[in-house]
């Protein structure tokens, strides 16, 4: 079934991507299989089509349509949409409807709204140190599409309780960017550290608290953290 809608999102998508102007000849393009190719960072994992010249139509588990595009050998989500029916305003048989009454939305501009709203709740919950609440907030904004909120609030300057949720919330979004901050997690209280560990090894595939002599946390922060520059210098 959902090699079937991405198929569907493929055909859909292509109109986008190659209407709008007058051209000599109308590209046509063909969806592909399913395609070998890695999934956008911060996107749960689903189907992948290809729609050609670098483009992608990616559905995830989360019945979501990520049009997608290669970028240097990466891809980067260029927006995101979701498939609804709108029989009302479709004049035709109850066949015709099931086959044409659909029509995909774009979700960024909700998005943009509900990342908005959910962050000033979250300064607020930060604020108040309700950590709770902001780390319940944080996983909202996180699956709203709004990682780039997140990610500023990883920096130093930022309060500590804030940092670690939305290092958390990056975290399970596999954002490689929340590693520094999850490191230094590894230092707080056995719930918090397991949490991070967790997240730790499933993003960079090493487990630094293993190991010969068994090495202390101070030792398995230092080794994340050099993980992380030598990540950030290849991507650069």
């Amino acid at each position: 079934m959902m090699m079937i809608l991405a198929f569907f999102a493929g055909l859909v998508l292509v109109t986008i991507i190659f209407s709008g102007g007058p051209r000599e000849q109308p590209k046509e393009t063909q969806p592909a299989s399913a395609a070998p190719v890695a999934a956008p960072p911060g996107v749960p994992a689903g189907q992948m089509v290809g729609l050609g010249d670098g483009y992608f139509v990616y559905h995830s588990s989360e019945d979501r349509f990520f049009l997608c595009r290669m970028d240097q050998g990466k891809l980067r989500v260029v927006d995101v949409y979701s498939l609804q029916r709108k029989h009302a305003g479709y004049h035709g048989g109850a066949a015709k409807e099931s086959r044409h009454g659909w029509s995909f939305e774009s979700l960024s501009r909700e998005a943009e709204a509900v990342v908005e709203a959910k962050g000033n709740q979250f300064e607020k919950a930060v604020a108040s140190q309700d950590w709770e609440k902001a780390e319940s907030l944080a996983q909202e904004i996180a699956a709203s599409g709004g990682a780039d909120f997140l990610k500023t609030w990883l920096e130093p300057k930022r309060d500590w309780g804030g940092r670690r949720a939305a290092a958390l919330a990056l975290g399970e979004r596999r954002s490689a960017e929340a590693v520094p901050v999850l490191a230094d997690m590894l230092l707080e209280g056995p719930r918090v550290r397991e949490r991070a560990l967790k997240l730790l090894v499933k993003l960079t595939g090493k487990n630094f608290l293993e190991g010969k002599g068994s090495p202390s946390e101070e030792s398995a922060i230092s080794e994340y953290k050099k993980w992380y520059r030598e990540h950030r210098e290849q991507e650069d």
